[in-house]
């Protein structure tokens, strides 16, 4: 018997259980479990935005080098299509592979985890 079931272990999901009181018995369920490298991949990019970044450095979660991608991504160049006007802003997104993402989050908090 759990307390508490969290189904899908994308950011929200990894980290609200790696953060729940440990008193609870917690089961989490993701179709990328059981951790196969080689299973499902998620089909969204993975550019982390700086709020994400700002709330991994809250918990003391530093990103491993292995997962992080090129190009990096430091300015963004808009169209307006009507007007034809283009602009670029300076953006500090972390450029990563979101799959290696998914397991590191996964593997953070081991011991919860049961596969779909």
């Amino acid at each position: 018997m759990y307390d508490i079931a969290v189904i899908g272990l994308g950011p929200a999901g990894s980290f609200f259980t790696k953060h729940l009181n440990k008193n609870h018995r917690v089961i989490a369920i993701d179709k990328k479990l059981p951790k196969d490298e080689n299973g499902f991949h998620k089909p969204c990019g993975g550019l982390l935005a700086p709020d994400a970044q700002k709330s991994l450095s809250r918990f003391n979660m530093t990103l491993p080098k292995d997962i992080l991608v090129s190009p990096q991504i430091f300015s963004v160049r808009t169209i307006d299509v009507k007007s034809g006007l283009t602009r670029h802003y300076q953006r500090h997104y972390i450029n990563l592979d979101r799959h290696k993402f998914d397991q590191w989050l996964i593997k953070s908090n081991p011991g919860a985890y049961r596969g779909a």
